[in-house]
């Protein structure tokens, strides 16, 4: 199974067991898009940016901790080079 979620249905929470790291933000006027090295996938994340100014900011080294709102899981997808399957 793999897990999906939209770019706004993911938050910061220091309590999350799931852990990341920013690698790079970017701020867009309304918004700041974060890229997340989580495992050996990065990840995009968008956050508005009235509620970065309300919380605090994360900067770019910083580990963070993770919560999906509302994920969906699909079946995995095979690769064509994956001979395992």
């Amino acid at each position: 199974m793999e897990m999906g979620s939209r770019l706004n249905d993911m938050v910061f929470d220091d309590q999350s067991p799931i852990r990341g790291k920013i690698t790079r933000s970017v701020f867009l006027g309304s918004e700041y898009v974060y890229f997340i090295q989580l495992g050996n996938r990065e990840i995009r994340m968008q956050v508005n940016a009235l509620d970065v100014m309300q919380n605090n900011k994360v900067e770019e080294g910083q580990e963070v901790g993770l919560r999906f709102l509302q994920p969906r899981y699909y079946e995995a997808r095979k690769e064509e080079n994956d001979e395992s399957a």
